[in-house]
């Protein structure tokens, strides 16, 4: 039987993410089209996020869309996209058609993304040439982020301490190095801290609240640096989530989509504390 908090959260969900989450689930997939409005942040991040498909809707930019760590492609073609801004929410695509757009319009529409997504291999059905990539790597990594706050690049790229001012305006924090400027992504990849300290296959199961301490403590120590630097905050949390909620499902925890996770995780510790003191093991 249907609780009341899911038929809630059932009736609050807007038509168009209902529609969409049902070839997303089959596929990866997730289509929004029509001249409707669409709020982003009702997305949230997904990890089996693939493609995300705006063709033909009245979307202009992407302001609202949590970091989508496995999407490859971005289709927006016919759409009333016209803008760069959060870009970088998608900046895994190797794949991206935005033809028939006000931003396919823009000047220097395909070198910006070439230089905004490092693993780029088509744009509009076309694949890049060595040229455009080698001119896009003239560029530092922090103006892709310059471009998805909205900054249109020039040509050629100007120097570095015209960029560092470009950036303090922004609040773009950057480090110096060999007269170049870097950011380090704050979104968390295979090879990132969390990853490295925490392999599932490394997980011994009588010790599993060991596990979620270290995996705590890492996940305190990666927000305090990155809160210091950005303020992009998404990608720690949620794969902090993700590892917890997996660590915690291996000892027979049932996790509700339809209820809060963040709430569910911290039952589910107290619990597991509980049940430890309770059995004298751990």
């Amino acid at each position: 039987m249907e609780s009341k908090q899911m038929k809630k959260s059932r009736k609050e969900e807007p038509d168009w993410l209902s529609r969409s989450e049902v070839t997303f689930k089959k596929t990866g997939k997730m289509i929004l089209r029509g001249n409707i409005p669409i709020d982003f942040s009702l997305i949230r991040s997904r990890p089996s996020l693939k493609e995300l498909n705006i063709s033909r809707s009245n979307v202009t930019s992407l302001e609202g869309l949590a970091y989508q760590p496995n999407i490859e492609t971005f289709i927006a073609e016919n759409s009333q996209l016209s803008s760069f801004r959060n870009f970088i929410s998608i900046s895994n695509i190797s794949s991206i058609n935005c033809k028939n757009t006000p931003l396919s319009k823009a000047n220097h529409y395909r070198l910006t993304l070439a230089i905004m997504f490092d693993n780029l291999r088509n744009i509009d059905g076309v694949l890049l040439s060595r040229g455009l990539i080698n001119k896009a790597r003239t560029y530092p990594p922090c103006v892709k982020y310059l471009i998805s706050k909205g900054w249109e690049i020039v040509v050629p790229c100007p120097p570095s301490e015209e960029l560092s001012i470009l950036c303090n305006q922004h609040s773009i924090s950057v480090v110096s190095d060999d007269n170049s400027l870097n950011f380090e992504d704050t979104y968390l990849d295979d090879n990132s801290a969390l990853s490295e300290e925490l392999e599932f296959e490394d997980i011994e199961d009588e010790h599993y609240l060991e596990t979620i301490e270290r995996l705590m403590e890492v996940h305190e120590k990666v927000i305090k640096d990155s809160a210091i630097q950005f303020k992009l905050l998404d990608g720690p949390s949620l794969l902090f989530e993700n590892r917890l909620k997996a660590i915690l499902s291996r000892k027979n925890f049932e996790f509700r989509d339809d209820e809060n996770l963040d709430e569910q995780l911290v039952d589910a510790v107290a619990f597991a504390i509980q049940r430890s003191r309770n059995n004298g093991t751990n």
